[in-house]
């Protein structure tokens, strides 16, 4: 239980402060909807990102849980926090991550059952009260895929994936709020999951 305490404030801590907009995004494919909502000077400017995995001698990816929790596969894993070239080392932790059951609902959608599916990286961005979460993943420990589930302040919530015969990468941004893809073959699909 300590570490799930520790790492809350670690999380809080990381909340706090303040990063600068991510500048690494591809150009903008397709523009989502924009609340009006977001244009309000109350909102939060503090923009955050930063990316949990975990490392160790075995298959050390995460896995989720039914509570939209997530922890390293076994106990000879750390899980690893970066953000900003900051990182943070804790052992035996479980992490709350948004859009767990989406992301699940993803993989129920688009593989077979059989199919094994290992989480490798999450990397969470927030801009105010929007969220975007990119789920890296392995399937059958062989084929790199993502998904990127969104959710801007005015309660919409998409899913951005791009298909494609390079090595096709799910981009976001949020100002002005847009999806693209890594490459030129590669197909965007976004999608409404409200």
């Amino acid at each position: 239980m300590k570490p799930f305490i520790y790492f809350s404030l670690i999380l809080l801590l990381l909340a706090c402060e303040k990063a600068e907009p991510i500048h690494s995004i591809q150009p903008s494919v397709e523009n989502l909807e924009k609340s009006d909502a977001n244009t309000s000077p109350d909102v939060s400017a503090i923009n955050n990102n930063y990316k949990i995995h975990c490392e160790g001698p075995c298959d050390c990816g995460l896995e989720g849980n039914t509570t939209d929790h997530v922890s390293c596969k076994c106990e000879e894993c750390v899980m690893i926090i970066e953000r900003d070239g900051k990182r943070f080392e804790l052992v035996d932790a479980e992490i709350e991550i948004p859009f767990l059951k989406d992301f699940y609902q993803h993989i129920s959608e688009n593989y077979k059952e059989s199919d094994d599916i290992s989480i490798t990286e999450i990397e969470i961005q927030t801009s105010g009260e929007s969220k975007a979460v990119r789920f890296d993943y392995l399937v059958n420990k062989l084929v790199a895929d993502d998904v990127i589930i969104v959710s801007e302040r005015g309660g919409k919530t998409y899913k951005v994936s791009c298909d494609g015969t390079c090595d096709c990468r799910s981009r976001f941004e949020f100002d002005p709020p847009a999806a693209s893809c890594s490459c030129e073959d590669c197909v965007l699909t976004v999608e409404s999951i409200d």
